[in-house]
């Protein structure tokens, strides 16, 4: 029997093995050496007890965010969303899931924002920069550990939105299967039943990788901080006006999106009613604000397509608008790792 199960777990290694070697680059897998020297050394600078108290404040954050949301919800005010909005499931997830995606956010700021500047306490920067292409291993190592440092958060940011994506699935088997066809009648543009689902589908696509590619933003957003600034004030300074910008504009990103929603469904609507800037208001939800949550809601995104010209477009603009994030982020890391191997003036 342990020799079945040492072989079951050999098996599904190999598998993970193949499957990052698929999808990521050398430099991002776990078994590169620069890579897991980094993920030791942060394992290595926190004690047992101190990771258990985390976890523990961790899991009782999230049950009071559960609490108070399911409370809420349950006494027909749920937070942050319509009561009429959603089923029960999404009315009680949406706040505990925005709330985790805003802290996400800043904390992957936090995590790089001080690399260099803890490099070079160390004494360890100068050595880094003089082998070959230390700086550059150095920092896309220290990027690609947020995402392992954050997994278990990252894992209970995404499995509530699989679960909503799969209820979106399930409910276009309603009215015979014809749920689709309902609300893609008489909307602008018109598109047919098969680009409708491909629209769709782009919705859902953004809606599960916006949330890593914001942490992955601001992950390279925090090691640009760390390599244009010297002195841990002027850095705390800098990320500080950065994360209550980029907090002010998911705010108002929320609520530019929660007008143009509520409006709507006042209103009703042939795809015209919709003021010209509507369309805008929800996309700038949908990629800065709540990242696409809202529109897990079938019928609310459905309701987007009816009221608000052009709505049926929303799901591949934003998609559109997460490739060019992710390119920017790609830039910006490039940046870092060519000022980060910049000589010394000192």
């Amino acid at each position: 029997m342990p020799g079945a199960r040492g072989k079951v777990g050999r098996v599904i290694k190999a598998f993970a093995g193949r499957c990052y070697a698929a999808l990521l680059p050398g430099w991002a897998r776990p078994d590169h050496p620069a890579l897991r020297y980094t993920i030791q050394r942060d394992s290595r600078q926190r004690s047992r007890t101190a990771s258990w108290l985390v976890r523990a404040i961790s899991v009782g954050v999230l049950a009071a965010l559960l609490v108070v949301s399911f409370q809420a919800a349950n006494g027909g005010a749920p937070i942050a969303v319509p009561d009429e909005e959603g089923t029960a499931l999404f009315r009680v997830l949406y706040f505990p899931l925005l709330t985790l995606q805003l802290f996400a956010m800043m904390a992957a700021m936090v995590m790089t924002s001080h690399t260099v500047s803890m490099e070079r306490a160390r004494g360890t920067w100068e050595p880094v920069k003089i082998t070959s292409h230390g700086a550059e291993v150095t920092i896309r190592a220290r990027w690609a550990a947020v995402f392992y440092r954050m997994r278990w958060l990252l894992l209970v940011m995404m499995l509530p939105r699989v679960v909503l994506i799969g209820q979106m699935v399930a409910d276009l088997a309603d009215y015979q299967g014809h749920h689709l066809d309902l609300y893609i009648t008489g909307i602008s543009p018109e598109v047919s039943a098969g680009e409708a689902s491909l629209l769709l589908a782009a919705l859902m696509t953004a809606a599960l990788l916006l949330p890593l590619v914001i942490v992955g933003l601001n992950a390279a957003a925090g090691l640009l901080i760390s390599t244009l600034f010297c002195g841990p004030r002027t850095i705390q300074a800098v990320r500080l006006m950065i994360l209550l910008l980029e907090v002010g504009l998911s705010l108002a990103a929320l609520g530019a999106g929660r007008l143009t929603l509520d409006r709507s469904h006042l209103w009703g609507s042939s795809g015209q009613l919709g003021l010209d800037g509507d369309w805008y208001c929800l996309l700038y939800m949908g990629t800065l604000g709540d990242l696409c949550l809202r529109f897990l809601d079938l019928r609310t995104y459905f309701q987007v397509w009816v009221d608000i010209k052009n709505g049926v477009l929303l799901g591949a603009a934003i998609l559109a608008v997460m490739a060019l994030l992710a390119l920017l982020t790609h830039g910006m890391l490039a940046l870092t790792v060519r000022l980060a191997g910049r000589p010394s003036r000192e």
